[in-house]
């Protein structure tokens, strides 16, 4: 399928590969990144706060090479994978 997208695409049909990752854990720093000082490397903290998981949906079109549609939220369901359907 992957050899006949140029030719799909000029009949505007969109060849699109989906792929999602699951379980991204959302992580903010606690403390501030200290800057860089001369002779001193920059400095971050490793306490953090959890703001539970999310999932990340893509959509690559595989004519133009680009990702026209992403989907990041804290769900998964039939109505984050319908948004790709246009």
């Amino acid at each position: 399928m992957y050899q006949w997208t140029p030719l799909l695409h000029t009949l505007g049909v969109h060849v699109v590969s989906l792929d999602e990752m699951t379980g991204i854990q959302a992580l903010e720093r606690l403390h501030p990144t200290l800057p860089m000082k001369p002779g001193l490397i920059e400095r971050r903290g490793f306490e953090y706060i959890r703001h539970g998981t999310l999932s990340l949906i893509a959509g690559f079109d595989v004519a133009i090479g680009q990702l026209p549609v992403v989907s990041m939220g804290p769900t998964r369901g039939e109505t984050d994978f319908a948004s790709f359907d246009r």
